[in-house]
C-alpha cells in the first residue's frame, strides 16, 4: 500500500509492507503509567549558560528575520523573536510555514 501525505508543503509517498488499522478514539496516557505525574515543575535547571544561550536566540532571530525579508515582509532594527507577530501579517505569517 502507497500513503501520501503533505510534510512543509513537500508532498511525501511512503510504500507500507503489511497490515495496517486504524486505533479507537482513547488517550493511552490515560490507561498506562503516567511517568511525569508526580514531576515538580517548580525547579528550573538551567543548561545552558547565558553566551550560548544568546547565540542561539541571535541566529533564530537572524534566521526568521530573512525568511520575512523573503516572503515579502519587512523587519528593522528593533525587531525581536517577542514580536514576531507585529511584524508580519497572516498572508506572510502562511508564508513562512511552507
Amino acid at each position: 500500500m502507497n500513503v501520501k501525505y503533505k510534510l512543509g508543503g513537500k508532498e511525501i509517498e511512503l510504500e507500507l509492507n503489511g497490515s495496517t488499522f486504524v486505533g479507537s478514539d482513547e488517550v493511552l496516557l490515560l490507561q498506562d503509567e503516567n511517568l511525569i505525574e508526580n514531576t515538580d515543575w517548580k525547579e528550573i535547571v538551567d543548561f545552558l549558560i547565558e553566551a550560548d544561550f544568546v547565540k542561539i536566540k541571535d541566529g533564530s532571530k537572524s534566521i526568521i528575520g530573512d525568511l520575512i525579508l523573503e516572503a515579502g515582509g519587512q523587519i528593522d532594527e528593533n525587531f525581536e523573536l517577542e514580536n514576531y507577530h507585529l511584524y508580519v501579517n497572516n498572508e506572510i505569517h502562511l508564508n513562512l510555514q511552507k
